[in-house]
């Protein structure tokens, strides 16, 4: 699977379809970038809290029920669909680095692949020229003594 069908399948995981902005990793992400994340959810009330405290990508996903409800968090249910999102982005980020994973398995599995072909070859050279020495002393001998 190409990288930008995986994302397109990880924004439709999280409802948004047409959306890129899973393409850098959560983790990378500034304090501007949550800020607009938070806007696209439908949470602007927040953002300014959030950019104030400086909560970033990486800080994103250490936030507890008592730190939204210190930045101003209303209601539980604001609480739970914001907690349910971070979930969401960290799933995501779980599937992008299985995927990242497996295909950097699987290069190098090729990679070994190619090293264990080039080292079989090796040796049926070696194999070849010792026959071929073998050969060469036993057809030598058979002309000098018959």
């Amino acid at each position: 699977m190409d990288d930008a069908r995986f994302i397109r399948l990880i924004n439709a995981i999280n409802g948004e379809p047409n959306r890129k902005r899973l393409a850098s990793p959560v983790l990378d992400w500034g304090i501007e970038d949550v800020a607009r994340w938070l806007e696209e959810l439908e949470f602007m009330q927040y953002s300014s809290v959030f950019r104030s405290t400086g909560i970033t990508g990486d800080s994103l996903f250490r936030l507890s029920i008592n730190d939204l409800v210190n930045m101003g968090f209303e209601t539980f249910d604001h609480i739970q669909q914001l907690l349910n999102h971070i979930q969401d982005l960290k799933y995501s980020m779980d599937e992008y680095a299985t995927h990242v994973s497996y295909r950097t398995r699987s290069y190098h599995s090729r990679v070994l692949r190619r090293v264990h072909i080039s080292e079989q070859l090796t040796q049926l050279k070696e194999d070849k020229d010792r026959w071929h020495d073998s050969v060469s002393k036993i057809l030598y001998y058979q002309v000098k003594y018959f």
